[in-house]
């Protein structure tokens, strides 16, 4: 499906962990999770995991970037 994400964020508003639900598509062994502020910054850079730990992000809204090096797809969450 173009243009739409496969990858979910399984609790919006984010707590303290970001929880996703990787596309099934994707490696998750390769997964790499680049977190933007509304401003384009890189706030967070990690290697995937069910839970992210997000609790030093300001709340506000953020795009979270997840790729395996083939597959790149963004979605958005909003911390509390």
């Amino acid at each position: 499906k173009a243009g739409k994400s496969l990858t979910k964020v399984m609790q919006n508003p984010v707590g303290t962990a970001l929880m996703l639900q990787l596309n099934p598509a994707m490696a998750a062994a390769k997964a790499q999770v680049k977190v933007y502020n509304t401003a384009g910054q890189q706030v967070l850079n990690a290697k995937y995991a069910k839970e992210l730990n997000v609790s030093a992000l300001a709340p506000g809204m953020y795009l979270a970037r997840v790729s395996d090096g083939t597959l790149t797809e963004t979605v958005k969450f909003i911390k509390k």
